[in-house]
């Protein structure tokens, strides 16, 4: 059971709009059941390993918002919230070579997750944000080398659910958006590439060691969407730019945000 809670109605990793509130009369405490079994299997000379594990999760008292629910100066957040069901499983599959100059793994999830709530989506089950059915991760790493060490990491899923409009109307030249239902799309598949190598020593005359590690996520730059908008438009010269004329009549495009490119850090 969870009696403290997060309040965040936005799924961007760059805001600070986050709100903790205990339960109470208002926000029902969360509480979950997980079940699951497995099996695993590793070779006579330990140097491979393979599993295979199942699981069943059903929770109460999710936390979802209203329609256009806003938390910014809200000064009373409960209200914005809307507390339902939700049932997650899954199988994953998980292959991996522990021993040796070459290492690695390759691991498979197969999953779905539902939820229930009332008044969202006139209480239809409806599938959230982070519900991705397919999910796979490869990894390598070399090690070879006296004090260096190198490897790669390629991530693919399906892209999460999201909201799109169903129509557009026009009001004073400026189209407005009608949505029907909640999560309707998903987004585009995520996919991505990184790549690290470490490099240590030991110091001549002390007992420290050194290290140095230089990774790049996202190795070949893909721009992986995590929320579409309209909040553009593209003028008859094909530019981009936020309506001001509101007697031009313009036409409404999807512009998509990703949260970066290729991002190396050294430490």
């Amino acid at each position: 059971r969870q009696y403290f809670q997060p309040l965040s109605n936005t799924a961007s990793p760059f805001t600070t709009l986050e709100t903790w509130m205990p339960s109470g009369p208002n926000i029902k405490p969360q509480s979950s059941l997980l079940l699951s079994a497995g099996i695993g299997y590793t070779s006579p000379a330990e140097t491979f390993e393979c599993s295979l594990e199942a699981y069943f999760r059903d929770l109460k008292g999710q936390i979802d918002y209203r329609d256009h629910a806003g938390l910014l100066y809200e000064p009373f957040p409960e209200g914005q919230i809307r507390q339902g069901n939700a049932r997650a499983a899954g199988i994953e599959f998980r292959l991996s070579k522990v021993r040796g100059n070459i290492t690695g793994g390759l691991t498979y999830v197969f999953s779905r997750v539902k939820r229930t709530t009332p008044a969202i989506n006139d209480g239809n089950t409806y599938f959230p944000y982070f519900d991705r059915p397919h999910q796979a991760m490869f990894f390598l790493k070399y090690n070879n080398l006296r004090n260096l060490s190198a490897g790669a990491a390629w991530y693919l899923s399906n892209g999460g659910m999201t909201t799109l409009p169903s129509g557009f109307y026009l009001e004073n030249g400026l189209p407005v958006p009608v949505y029907s239902k909640r999560y309707n799309a998903r987004l585009p598949l995520y996919h991505r590439l990184d790549l690290f190598a470490n490099y240590s020593w030991n110091g001549r005359k002390t007992n420290l060691t050194y290290e140095i590690s230089l990774n790049i996520r996202n190795a070949y730059g893909r721009h992986n969407p995590f929320i579409f908008g309209f909040n553009k438009v593209m003028d008859d010269e094909g530019h981009f730019r936020v309506p001001a004329d509101f007697n031009a009549m313009m036409d409404a495009v999807p512009t998509r945000l990703s949260v970066s490119g290729v991002l190396p850090s050294l430490s």
